[in-house]
């Protein structure tokens, strides 16, 4: 009878371990099987040993032959072998019970099927188990790269084998792949399954020692990947999908330098010579499956704890790196390292020291810290802080050469009282503690500041410091080296200003308990400068506007109603005979004092437009954003009358206000917590004996009126407003609401979906994903609009989440990462014919070039230039970090990610003259590491990659966005924020 299935096991000097694997053999719980043992030219008592086992078992065949090597071998016992299906098993290997059981339920003509399998160390232990996921999907691509299988976990359909070749026996290694991936190529396909069923028994000399030969061997089967084979009987590979020659052939040569070096070798002395020529590249998210693999079979290690075996060979392995990073993968080494060293660290119970490359691990008694020094290549402590013998904390630490300990002991402080460290004696063990109590840190910056020889060259520094971090102790949280780090980053970044300052923008909610017609309320407003972006765009714009509306009138005698701070004023004083200047707060009026210091017509008077008579006999009077804050109609009438009384006969009344949702919901406006706006107003003064609409410029967003004392033909004017509000305006909502949006305005809400996009563009090719079509994303915010949500900034979701007040209505955040230059050319237009705002991440020494880190993919896209960004951010676009040079953060170090994220921020802000608290690390890259120095940079908010839709509960330093890409319509964007 013809077996379904032949084992052929090839067996050269194999007696020590043959009948280990053929009891393995006989015991599956599948029976219809033949076994060929293929003695290749053995010196021992291999022949025999088979040869007796065969006297008992029928089902096993012995053959021999002269020695030609495992391929001849396999080839001889595939000429023998009668069944459709094959298992091709070493010697020196074993099988479970119930493997051929298992995949022969799987297998047939055109498919292999494979199980997953484990390594079994000298002492009987087991290393996990591996099955390369995706090869039942991705055979080609996989074993165009690299080895996915053991020999022994796939049972084969040996007519597959025998028409493409059988085993190449001028391969003297890497036959099985070289097979694998005919077979693969010819349209064989792969079930697999996730049980164990091999066992990979590992030896000493598991790996050939002629590492050399192996390579060579491994390249042959990466280069016939890449190229036309004539032993198939047909190839469905493609060529251009695969990875990169060198890059493939990179990896290969280091995981077999890595298993020398494993194994206590050191560094191959073929290891260089092999190497690809020119450039390389190298997958550095590889590295940990090929660390490991490489330890386990190099060093013998059953896999159970890397630490011991890593901490002795780390040397040579990241001596290998550095020099494959030389030659073309920047920050290749800490990219691969860190994030293994972290996970072996992590592991680890820090019962001892422990020193890796990159990251070392500290054991520390609480009642003795003290400051810490490293080698300047690392990058991360991980910190066991004990007391009395028990665990107190453990930390994982950013560090540059030196740690103090006065960092320490402040993340401490983040999780224990300070009676409790004080009675650990903690405290005692660190008296420079005080310096973080005491807020002496300041005094270091300034001093390390000035003591450079060069104190001019710093000075404009020491104000943007004193914000550098959201509390004093800087100097004790990152030691005298992370400060030189950080000042040598903002003399980098320093560019020249061209964007005037301006400061944040707070909101219209009035403080809990206090009224807008209470000076105190005022006097408190206006404690901060500038506090409604008087110099932003929008309000310019509508000063020309309301200036407009007077060319040609010969005005003597002018009153300006709520002057503020005399923005307007100034640039009313030089069209007018004598102008007095009035507002509710003294600081107000003093700073407009200031500001008209030069113009001899302007004098300023404390006047209450409820309470207090208004100066009279006016040929003109100035009234504009203060009539809401009357909050009464009734007293808008009044106030409304008093100031037409203060008219001479002909005189004229200049007004400019914002429409408002409370007036018309059904129309757009403003979402203000006040009960009318520019229409009541502009109603109110018509109803007003004596006054008539001279004049009127009207807009989407507000209403600039000139009303006559007296007869006078109405000019109206509608005016096309192109120019975002600034922050503290916005919160528009629109018409063509969808229905409910009425009652969610008036919700409030602790949730922000972050929307997160890169380019508007029509585009192709492998970065498609990342560009929405300018009518794909004006159909977005058009839904956004008419489900009536309203766009905040990164600083006023800040704002929000800190209580200032309740956040009302449906916002939500758009962010655009790498700053393209389609941002102006195509998503700003939309942006604000919407009436919508945006936080675009700049990589500040890219901008005016091109995206070069997309090179690989296609010609780089051009970047916004520091000219159209400033003008941006004066239209109300608000700017954020995205790095100095978009690298990735685990291909720095801790220091050169500190300066990356400072110079960013000072290139910003002294170009922008705002203060930039935001940032979205480069490819989302985002662990604690990068989390603490964006904040010792500075930084208040920080976007991750993370998919969710981002509330108040999420800390501030990994808020999570929801990517928009190419194949998201308006209804799909509508879904995922759950308003379709």
């Amino acid at each position: 009878m013809t077996p379904r299935i032949s084992i052929i096991i090839p067996a050269f000097n194999a007696e020590r371990t043959l009948g280990e694997t053929l009891d393995s053999v006989i015991a599956q719980t599948l029976t219809d099987w033949e076994a060929i043992v293929v003695d290749d030219g053995s010196g021992d008592g291999t022949r025999a040993l088979a040869e007796a086992i065969a006297a008992r078992e029928p089902r096993i065949r012995v053959v021999s032959q002269a020695n030609g090597g495992v391929s001849s071998a396999r080839n001889l016992g595939l000429s023998e072998a009668k069944g459709a299906f094959g298992l091709f098993l070493d010697a020196d290997d074993s099988l479970l019970p119930r493997h051929l059981e298992t995949l022969a339920a799987l297998v047939s003509p055109d498919t292999i099927a494979v199980c997953a399998y484990a390594y079994r160390t000298p002492e009987g232990g087991r290393v996990p188990a591996t099955l390369h996921a995706g090869l039942a999907d991705r055979a080609v691509a996989m074993l165009s790269d690299f080895c996915a299988l053991a020999i022994h976990a796939a049972l084969v359909p040996l007519d597959a084998v025998r028409a493409t070749g059988g085993f190449d026996t001028r391969l003297r290694t890497c036959e099985d792949w070289d097979l694998w991936l005919r077979l693969a190529r010819s349209g064989v396909g792969f079930a697999t399954t996730p049980e164990v069923l091999a066992l990979y028994h590992m030896q000493p000399a598991s790996l050939s020692s002629d590492g050399s030969r192996v390579v060579g061997d491994a390249e042959t089967v990466i280069r016939r990947a890449r190229a036309a084979d004539p032993r198939l009987p047909r190839d469905i590979s493609d060529p251009a999908a695969l990875t990169p020659l060198d890059e493939a052939l990179t990896v290969q040569v280091f995981w077999y330098a890595a298993c020398h070096a494993a194994a206590g070798k050191g560094i191959p002395d073929w290891f260089e010579a092999r190497l690809p020529k020119g450039p390389l590249r190298f997958a550095p998210d590889k590295m940990l499956g090929y660390a490991c693999s490489a330890l386990m079979v190099g060093g013998n290690d059953p896999g159970t704890d890397f630490t011991a075996i890593w901490q002795a060979r780390h040397a040579p392995i990241t001596a290998m790196l550095r020099t494959i990073e030389a030659r073309g993968t920047p920050g290749l080494t800490a990219a691969a390292l860190y994030p293994f060293e972290q996970w072996l660290m992590s592991r680890n119970a820090l019962d001892d020291d422990i020193a890796f490359s990159l990251v070392t691990g500290v054991r520390l008694e609480l009642g003795a810290l003290r400051d810490l020094s490293f080698p300047p290549e690392v990058s991360l402590a991980h910190i066991r802080i004990v007391h009395d013998g028990a665990d107190v904390l453990r930390l994982e630490m950013p560090v540059w050469s030196t740690l103090p300990a006065t960092a320490i002991l402040a993340r401490l402080f983040e999780f224990s009282s300070r009676a409790d460290l004080k009675a650990s004696g903690a405290l005692d063990a660190v008296p420079a503690y005080r310096k973080l109590l005491l807020r002496e840190s300041l005094h270091q910056i300034k001093r390390a500041l000035t003591g450079k020889g060069k104190p001019s060259r710093h000075a404009a520094f020491l104000a943007t410091l004193n914000r550098l971090d959201g509390h004093d102790g800087l100097s004790a949280l990152v030691g005298q080296d992370g400060i030189d780090i950080m000042l040598r980053a903002k003399t980098d970044g320093a560019g020249e200003r061209i964007a005037e300052a301006s400061a944040p923008s707070p909101s219209h909610q009035a403080p809990e308990g206090s009224g807008y017609q209470d000076a105190t309320f005022w006097e408190t407003w206006f404690a901060r400068e500038n506090p409604w972006r008087y110099d932003s765009t929008y309000e310019q714009r509508k000063y020309e506007q309301s200036l407009s509306l007077i060319d040609g009138l010969n005005v003597g005698d002018a009153l300006e109603l709520a002057s503020a701070e005399g923005h307007f004023t100034a640039q009313l004083a030089p069209r007018v005979g004598r102008l007095l200047a009035t507002d509710i707060s003294a600081t107000a009026l003093k700073r407009t004092a200031e500001r008209c210091e030069g113009f001899g017509n302007v004098a300023t008077q404390v006047v209450d437009v409820l309470n207090d008579a208004i100066p009279g006999d006016k040929d003109l009077i100035v009234v504009s954003e203060m009539l809401y804050y009357l909050e009464d109609r009734g007293r808008l009438k009044t106030a409304a009358g008093k100031i037409a009384g203060a008219l001479k006969p002909g005189g004229r009344i200049l007004s400019a206000h914002a429409y408002l949702v409370s007036d018309a919901p059904d129309k757009p406006g403003f979402d203000w917590d006040l009960p009318y706006g520019a229409a009541t107003i502009a109603d109110t003064f018509a109803a007003t004996d004596g006054l008539m609409l001279e004049k009127s410029i009207q807009t989407d967003l507000y209403r600039v009126d000139l009303w006559r004392k007296g007869q006078a033909a109405a000019d109206i004017r509608r005016d096309g407003y192109d120019i975002p509000a600034p922050a503290v305006l916005r919160t528009l909502f629109p018409d063509g609401q969808k229905p409910g949006v009425a009652e969610a305005r008036q919700a409030t809400t602790r949730t922000v979906p972050v929307l997160m996009y890169h380019r508007v563009a029509e585009t192709s090719g492998p970065l498609k994903r990342y560009a929405v079509t300018p009518r794909q994303f004006d159909d977005q915010l058009r839904m956004l609009k008419s489900h009536g949500f309203h766009t905040l900034t990164a600083a006023e979701f800040a704002w929000y989440r800190e209580g200032h007040a309740p956040l009302k209505g449906r916002p939500v955040i758009l962010t655009f990462d790498d700053a393209y230059q389609d941002f102006t050319d195509a998503a700003f237009p939309v942006l604000r014919r919407h009436g919508f705002t945006a936080e675009v991440f700049v990589v500040t020494d890219k901008t005016g070039t091109a995206a070069d880190w997309d090179a690989e993919y296609g010609p780089p896209a051009p970047l916004m230039d520091w000219a159209a960004i400033a003008r941006l951010s004066e239209a109300g676009i608000a700017f954020g970090s995205h790095l100095a040079t978009h690298r990735k953060a685990e291909t720095l170090t801790s220091g050169d990610l500190l300066y990356e994220a400072v110079k960013s921020r000072t290139a910003l802000e002294t170009r922008l003259g705002k203060t930039i608290r935001s940032i979205a690390a480069p490819y989302g890259n985002l662990d604690q590491r990068a989390q603490r120095i964006f904040h010792y940079a500075g930084y208040e908010t920080v976007f991750s990659t993370d998919d969710g839709i981002a509330t108040f509960d999420y800390p501030l330093n990994r808020l999570p966005r929801i990517e928009v890409h190419d194949e998201m319509d308006a209804d799909a964007l509508a879904a995922r924020l759950g308003v379709l």
